[in-house]
């Protein structure tokens, strides 16, 4: 076997894969974010113009179909969400830090789920939480609560208890999510949804209901019941709703018979005030502007081809931009219009532009090809990313680094947080080092166990891993070369314990007590592990164990100390415990290796037993909620 046994100088260490170039964003007041899907890159711009370009963050499991892909930012910039459909059937809904160059949380749907078009996500004004609404081919749907970095989670379906009277279950009805914010007298999140179904008419307004996700209160009726078919928005900072109204048979004592009207609404309890009477027009569409001092609508009345129309919030000073114009979003200086047929993005600060001209303000982007704007900052939020980390982290859920190869390095197989074995090749001891090529520091026999606690980085045709030996010696060694592998993956389970064979460190702090029963059969090894903030252990090894009754999902970690879970599974869900237990260095909580069934595929990650007094998982089936 070919190891490294001399002292490579250290010129260069890039982390395989690893961000390697924070690029720089310059302050400004707002930000817009623009989706090239044919280049499949983003762009940063403000109003200078582009600042930044970076390809889109994948995961490794995404099945590239840009027809399929939906794009969303948090409101402050800094948090990606991407849902892409994945290999394994379904959708993966994955969040990435722009600033670290990171993924965070992936959760995936199931197969036969597919994100909702209208209505389908939304970020919370503070970005605490995300929302999506997800439908199946059979007619089920839920709305799904998630947090960046998967801490918290919750959902609601047409089956859900404590649904009041008057909500549809028909399949042939599904939800959307109409608003998402905190509710500051309660300080919890609240989801104020839709019912909604294909609409045979413009003039059909939807039923809506508020939803407090971690709340035990029932679901309530809401008075957000406009078409979002035609389009209304809320302004955040106020919860005001702009939308299109069709009034037929006089309605409303506020607005004239048989009107196509652009409003604006209070809250849910007042009326409806008239901002713009279209006549025989037809409009849709509605925006706020201008952190809610200006309305931006789409107008189309018979007599030019339909066009957007921008007036102040009283209806004064309405002004029609070009045909070539089909979208405005928002800025806290004004609004940007999206020019489709030029590809150009347009800056417009004051309303004193020509009627109906192709050019109302300053051209501040010019795309190669098609192009969506996912982001804008939203009245309220203040844009806090001052630089954006690029390529991604390698093996990071997995992720698929765009410059994460390492020439003359085999394929990788080792994985953080994952044991690893020496491999048996021709008797040569595997060097550890200091760092990546630097001194030596010890070495390992074929056939040693080692836990792999960072890594990779590449250098001079080697990938890297950071390695604890059973000692609690630390080092880097070389993965392999283009001949032979020096480090091989082992799981825990596939290791034999005994006084000829090291025992795999543990990422634990606390004691581990290893006692053996007496017996005619071989030795039962029986371990339990000492965690300050899990109650006393109810399961064990080679049994089973079910998600207990908690307040939304549990998580699943790939390792001990994964930072971000795999997948998320619901109270009742049936594991078997085939390893453990560990403690998990961030909550010094007591967790557990399972397989387990995630969207119909089989899978392996740890869970944690609880926390504090609390039971996450138990060894007999939940009793239902009463």
């Amino acid at each position: 076997m070919n190891r490294v046994t001399s002292l490579i100088t250290l010129i260069v260490a890039l982390m395989s894969g690893a961000a390697v170039l924070a690029a720089p964003l310059p302050n400004a007041p707002w930000y817009a974010v623009v989706w090239e899907r044919t280049s499949d890159t983003l762009h940063w711009i403000n109003a200078a113009g582009e600042q930044l370009s970076i390809a889109r963050p994948k995961v490794q499991v995404e099945v590239t179909d840009v027809r399929r892909i939906q794009v969303h930012m948090s409101p402050n910039g800094r948090t990606l969400v991407v849902t892409s459909p994945i290999q394994q059937g379904g959708y993966g809904i994955a969040f990435y830090d722009l600033e670290s160059g990171q993924f965070t949380n992936l959760f995936t749907t199931t197969a036969d789920e597919e994100p909702s078009r209208v209505g389908g996500a939304q970020f919370t004004e503070s970005g605490s939480h995300y929302a999506t609404a997800l439908r199946s081919a059979n007619g089920d749907w839920r709305i799904v609560v998630l947090t960046a970095n998967g801490s918290e989670s919750a959902q609601l379906t047409r089956t859900s208890p404590n649904l009041p009277d008057n909500f549809i279950t028909d399949p042939t009805w599904w939800a959307r999510i109409g608003d998402f914010n905190v509710d500051e007298g309660l300080g919890q999140v609240v989801v104020r949804l839709q019912l909604v179904t294909e609409p045979s008419t413009q003039f059909i307004t939807f039923p809506s209901f508020t939803w407090y996700p971690f709340m035990n209160t029932p679901i309530a009726p809401d008075g957000l019941a406009f078409n979002p078919y035609t389009g209304f928005d809320v302004l955040p900072t106020t919860g005001e709703v702009v939308f299109p109204w069709f009034d037929k048979g006089g309605q409303s004592p506020q607005i004239a018979t048989d009107a196509n009207l652009i409003a604006t609404q209070a809250n849910v309890q007042s009326g409806a005030m008239m901002v713009f009477d279209a006549g025989n027009g037809r409009v849709n569409s509605a925006k706020w502007l201008r952190n809610g001092d200006w309305i931006g609508y789409r107008l189309e009345d018979g007599v030019f081809a339909e066009h957007i129309v921008v007036s102040d919030r009283n209806g004064g000073g309405a002004n029609p931009l070009g045909p070539n114009f089909n979208r405005v979003y928002t800025t806290p200086d004004g609004f940007v219009a999206k020019d489709p047929t030029a590809q150009q993005l347009v800056h417009v600060t004051d309303l004193n532009y020509e009627a109906r001209t192709s050019t109302p303000g300053s051209m501040i982007f010019q795309a190669n090809g098609p192009f969506e704007v996912i982001y804008t900052t939203p009245a309220g939020a203040v844009f806090s990313l001052p630089s954006v980390d690029t390529p991604v982290v390698a093996n990071d859920l997995g992720v698929q680094a765009p410059q994460a190869e390492c020439p003359g390095a085999p394929a990788p197989r080792l994985s953080v947080g994952a044991g690893a074995r020496v491999t048996f090749t021709d008797g040569t001891p595997l060097n550890v080092r200091q760092q990546p090529g630097g001194a030596l520091v010890t070495t390992l026999q074929e056939g040693t166990l080692v836990a792999v606690i960072d890594g990779p980085q590449c250098l001079n045709g080697y990938r890297w891993w950071n390695l604890r030996m059973n000692d609690g010696v630390t080092g880097w060694s070389a993965e392999g070369d283009s001949e032979d592998y020096y480090l091989e993956p082992i799981m825990v389970t596939d290791l034999t314990i005994s006084a000829a064979t090291p025992v795999p460190p543990r990422a634990i702090e606390t004691p581990l007590i290893v006692s053996v029963i007496p017996t005619a059969t071989p030795a039962r090894v029986i371990t339990s592990v000492i965690c300050s903030n899990s109650p006393a252990a109810r399961v064990s090894v080679g049994s089973n164990a079910w998600v207990a009754n908690i307040n939304g999902t549990l998580a699943v970690y790939q390792n001990v100390d994964s930072a971000t879970p795999l997948a998320n599974i619901a109270p009742g869900t049936i594991m078997s415990v085939i390893g453990g237990p560990a403690c998990r260095t961030s909550n010094n909580q007591r967790m557990w290796q399972v397989n387990v069934t995630i969207n119909g595929q089989p899978a392996t990650g740890w869970v944690t037993e609880g926390s504090g007094s609390n039971y996450a998982i138990t060894p007999n089936p939940p009793r239902a909620n009463n």
